[in-house]
C-alpha cells in the first residue's frame, strides 16, 4: 500500500500535469465492486459522469486524494494497494 509520502508525490505530480485540463475519456481498470457512483447520477457510468469535467484542484486528506471538478463535483480516489494514474497525450495511440 502506498504510504503517505508516495500519495503526496502522486498529488503533486497530478497538480503539475492535469489541473485546468478537461476529461475527455476515462478507462477504469478496477473491479466493478470498488467503483462507487453517487445515487444522484442514476444508472450513468463513472466514465459518462466524468467526461467533460474540468479539473480545478487536487488535494490530499490522509491517504485519500480529492479532485475538485467543474459542476461542483469531487472525485475521491484511494490508491489501494498498487494504484496509479495514467495520463496519455492525445498524440499517442
Amino acid at each position: 500500500m502506498p504510504e503517505l509520502p508516495e500519495v503526496e508525490t502522486v498529488v503533486r505530480g497530478l497538480r503539475q500535469t492535469v489541473i485546468g485540463k478537461t476529461i475527455e475519456k476515462v478507462t477504469l481498470r478496477a473491479p466493478t465492486a470498488s467503483i462507487v457512483v453517487s445515487k444522484s447520477f442514476g444508472k450513468r457510468s463513472m466514465a459518462s459522469v466524468l467526461k467533460g469535467k474540468k479539473l480545478l484542484d487536487i488535494n490530499r486528506r490522509g491517504k485519500n486524494i480529492l479532485i475538485s471538478l467543474s459542476d461542483q463535483m469531487t472525485l475521491w480516489v484511494h490508491l489501494k494497494m498498487t494504484g496509479k494514474f495514467r495520463w496519455v497525450k492525445k498524440s499517442l495511440p
